[in-house]
């Protein structure tokens, strides 16, 4: 009987147990099995760690591991077999591939065909304990990935520590896709966190002409990384008029594309401020449900300005490969914390002082 070990947030704030399980059958309906290799922590982890759930959930979505067991007919996104022992990642969401969002309805706009719609979509890392697959998330020796799974081949150049951002890059990628761009824009990505840092990245893959990166006080390391990353150059927001350093790198205008990746709605509401006419904003930090931003029809209307927002990383996760690939850019470095499962608890708490704090990461055996 295979033992297990799952970290599980329980129904009391900012409480996580590490439990021995013993499990009668790994994959006992037909699911793909992974050995959990790296689970990254997200900031959507640390906002349940801070709240509560009504029943035990293992969570953990940012998962790269090996494939340990393959049911008949398993295949990979690229349509090629899975076989044990391949490195793998799972999108984080499984879809029901049945709905006009999954499938399309004859001739579709892009964003109606995005699962991240899909009314019926699961998430790993957030299927409680009580519920198939027991084994749903990455805090855990081992993941069972059920039936509709989209799991994507690493190739063996990419080392794991890159890998494991997969998730989190198709979040960034995608948000640069929304925006639409391309060589002529001047981008201002707001907030160096991960999204941002690997937003840089996907604005310099998408051939921005100059790409900023925009912190705070306290940023310094995180916006020499995203210069390490292909950010053309980094504002501090605390040290300077952010609009007239944008209008010092593009020839005295304003930013033609704005990502805004902070979470807050200063941040959102900077994103806008520092967009010129016709420009285009996307917002993919969100912020608490309860706050609510400042935002002026008139100017809207005035400048022509379009907001758009984007979620998940649905219909990237290939791209992101091919530029993981490439070893081009110094991705690992992201990856600023490691934690075995058993400092669960410290991994998050580490996490949510930030500091020097980018990504931490749990280390499996």
């Amino acid at each position: 009987m295979p033992r297990c070990r799952v970290g599980l947030l329980k129904d009391q704030p900012r409480t996580i147990e590490i439990r021995d399980l013993d499990v009668p059958e790994l994959g006992p309906d037909g699911e793909l099995v992974l050995r959990t290799m790296l689970c990254g922590i997200c900031g959507s982890d640390l906002h349940r760690f801070h709240g509560s759930t009504a029943r035990e959930t293992n969570l953990g979505h940012e998962i790269l591991g090996v494939v340990e067991k393959v049911p008949p007919d398993w295949l990979a996104a690229s349509g090629e077999p899975l076989a044990p022992g391949d490195v793998v990642v799972p999108e984080t969401r499984i879809p029901c591939h049945r709905c006009e969002y999954c499938r399309g309805v004859g001739s579709r706009p892009e964003k109606l065909l995005d699962y991240s719609h899909c009314p019926n979509q699961r998430g790993l890392g957030g299927i409680p304990l009580d519920e198939k697959p027991l084994l749903s998330g990455g805090w855990s020796d081992f993941v069972e990935l059920p039936r509709g799974a989209i799991v994507h081949r690493i190739p063996a150049q990419v080392a794991p520590a890159a890998a494991v951002l997969l998730e989190p890059f198709s979040v960034a990628m995608k948000a640069v896709r929304v925006a639409a761009v391309n060589g002529d824009d001047v981008v201002v990505v707001l907030g160096p966190g991960p999204i941002g840092l690997l937003a840089v990245v996907a604005a310099r893959e998408a051939g921005a002409r100059h790409v900023v990166l925009a912190g705070a006080r306290g940023d310094e390391v995180r916006l020499k990384l995203g210069l390490d990353l292909g950010a053309h150059s980094t504002i501090d927001i605390t040290a300077t008029d952010p609009l007239d350093a944008v209008k010092a790198t593009n020839r005295g205008r304003p930013a033609t594309r704005t990502i805004d990746a902070t979470g807050h709605v200063a941040g959102f509401e900077l994103g806008l401020q520092l967009l010129g006419r016709g420009g285009v904003m996307v917002t993919v930090g969100g912020s608490a449900v309860d706050q609510k931003a400042s935002v002026s029809p008139t100017d809207l209307v005035t400048r022509q300005i379009d907001i758009r927002a984007s979620q998940l990383g649905a219909n990237q996760y290939e791209a992101c490969i091919a530029v993981l690939a490439t070893n081009a850019y110094p991705l690992e470095s992201l990856v600023s914390h490691r934690f075995p499962l058993d400092a669960l608890e410290q991994a998050m708490l580490t996490f949510e002082a930030r500091g020097a704090c980018i990504k931490p990461v749990i280390v499996f055996d």
